[in-house]
């Protein structure tokens, strides 16, 4: 009812401001985000036909084929999602309702290899493997919790890496888990061995992972990188000194030198926040100390993605007593997370109004009703994107406030405020009107 009066209300008040649909978004946005889409689609679908050259094809003849299985995998590392929730959402785009265990049964030929494999490859846009164009990648590690009935709490700590790039590509990287214990500091070189970083590529870390070992083998894999510090670490040696001889200590005035350490050399930055020094080892040359602060400031992408993917994925949610579900829900995870940080990248690149952001918990819920098995299946035409992304995306508003730190915004959803907008203007009209009868 209340709805019904608003909507009744929008359509007799004259006023160019007000947006009588759910949401706006620009055109050119919304086709930019379909061209990435159909990249997507083609990488999944070039990937699946590498996966299944070996698999019986009479399979493509039942209710269910090969990618409802890949879906299946990809909805249920949606959060909160119960068998029932998966399967009806994924009837929801057939003729004839499917049974769990048909899905299931199609979900059992993608195993941790062949979901790694589609996520290794969702962002190559030509068959010559091109990388991607971006020159930095944050990293940090975070924790997760799996059942463990051998473990006296009922369950076990793991460690999983994420990883951003500077145009929103996120993923998350773990090692096919197994009964070893999972070490961040490990996961973290058998990232830098397995993964295809590009020459000179620039990777930011926290103190945590910096050491000699550290040095050694992002030199031999000829990987930048800008790394934070420990303040008991030798490299400060000289940065102390100057404090301890300098009367007047470094402020925001930056101080930095080059030093050779284990016979590399190695930039050392330091300068000062409103709280403490940070200081910074680097093999980038030829930078200004404030591009070293935006750079390691960016680092916190990274928990902004951790924050996202527990919120809206079921990885911090698992309670399958099997290791073979807990690694596809990781890599599925990430896969959907991917998909969705490139989506939301084209609008923020592109988005002239940059305090108006999509909000993606909302996104999340657009992607695994409507979008996922349409994307899958290669059948997701435009318009039918075009009206999906007007009626259904929302947005928030984010505060610009110096004081406190650029991710501590207000979320204020687009759909909300606009009804809310509606909702005092008519309130004030009728105050107003109540006034001049008085």
């Amino acid at each position: 009812m209340f709805y019904k009066k608003i909507t009744d209300y929008i359509k007799t008040f004259n006023n160019d401001n007000i947006i009588t649909k759910k949401s706006s978004i620009d055109k050119n946005i919304i086709i930019k985000m379909y061209e990435e889409l159909t990249i997507i689609t083609t990488n999944i679908t070039n990937s699946i036909n590498n996966i299944v050259i070996n698999i019986n094809k009479n399979i493509f003849e039942k209710k269910t084929t090969i990618n409802d299985g890949l879906n299946f995998h990809l909805q249920n590392a949606i959060a909160n999602n119960t068998h029932d929730k998966i399967t009806s959402y994924l009837n929801v785009n057939k003729n004839n309702n499917i049974s769990r265990q048909a899905y299931e049964s199609r979900a059992s030929y993608f195993n941790y290899e062949q979901l790694k494999f589609i996520n290794d490859n969702l962002l190559i846009n030509d068959k010559k493997n091109i990388k991607s164009i971006e020159s930095e990648k944050y990293i940090d590690g975070t924790n997760i919790n799996i059942y463990d009935k051998s473990n006296k709490n009922g369950y076990r700590n793991i460690n999983i890496l994420g990883i951003t790039g500077n145009n929103n590509n996120s993923f998350l990287f773990t090692n096919k888990i197994d009964t070893n214990k999972n070490s961040e500091i490990k996961l973290f070189y058998k990232l830098i061995e397995n993964n295809p970083f590009e020459k000179n590529e620039i990777i930011i870390v926290d103190r945590y992972y910096f050491s000699i070992k550290f040095i050694s083998i992002c030199i031999k894999k000829q990987i930048r990188f800008i790394a934070r510090l420990k303040l008991n670490s030798l490299l400060l040696n000289k940065f102390n000194d100057h404090i301890k001889n300098n009367h007047k200590k470094i402020n925001y005035d930056p101080f930095n030198y080059v030093i050779n350490f284990n016979n590399k050399q190695i930039r050392v930055v330091s300068f000062k926040t409103k709280n403490e020094y940070i200081h910074l080892a680097t093999t980038v040359k030829n930078k200004s100390v404030e591009y070293f602060k935006i750079k390691y400031g960016s680092r916190w992408n990274v928990e902004i993605f951790f924050k996202h993917i527990k919120k809206n994925s079921s990885i911090d949610k698992i309670t399958s007593h099997k290791i073979e579900t807990v690694n596809n829900i990781i890599i599925s995870s990430s896969i959907n997370q991917l998909i969705i940080d490139r989506l939301i990248s084209i609008y923020n690149n592109l988005n002239i109004k940059k305090n108006k952001c999509i909000n993606i918990t909302t996104f999340y819920d657009i992607y695994s009703k409507y979008l996922m098995y349409k994307l899958i299946n290669n059948n997701l035409s435009f318009e039918e994107f075009e009206k999906i992304i007007i009626l259904n995306i929302s947005f928030y508003t984010q505060k610009i406030d110096k004081t406190i730190s650029n991710e501590r915004y207000s979320i204020k959803p687009y759909t909300k405020w606009h009804y809310k907008y509606i909702t005092n203007i008519q309130k004030n009209n009728i105050k107003n009107k109540n006034l001049n009868n008085a």
